[in-house]
């Protein structure tokens, strides 16, 4: 099997949702985002916090993390300066 990393990002209309994949061996059974030592991880959860984030961690054929966090989308932004909000 070839390696892959796949990078997905969304729109879901007020978030943005970003996912990093691969189709390695996964993560380990007993891994949990709250007990990691990893700086990799580390980063991310300091990151997700800072933007407001959710951030998930999925193992199955592969592994998956999924960062979802608010945006002001242009349009509102606009809308907010001519009500003075």
């Amino acid at each position: 099997m070839k390696a892959a990393v796949t990078i997905g990002l969304k729109d879901l209309g007020g978030y943005v949702e970003v996912s990093v994949s691969d189709n390695g061996i996964g993560l380990p059974e007993d891994f949990s985002l709250d007990d990691t030592q990893s700086l990799g991880v580390t980063l991310l959860q300091v990151l997700t916090k800072q933007i407001n984030g959710d951030l998930k961690a999925a193992s199955g054929e592969g592994s998956k993390f999924t960062l979802t966090f608010p945006v002001e989308h242009e349009a509102n932004k606009k809308a907010k300066k001519k009500t003075g909000s």
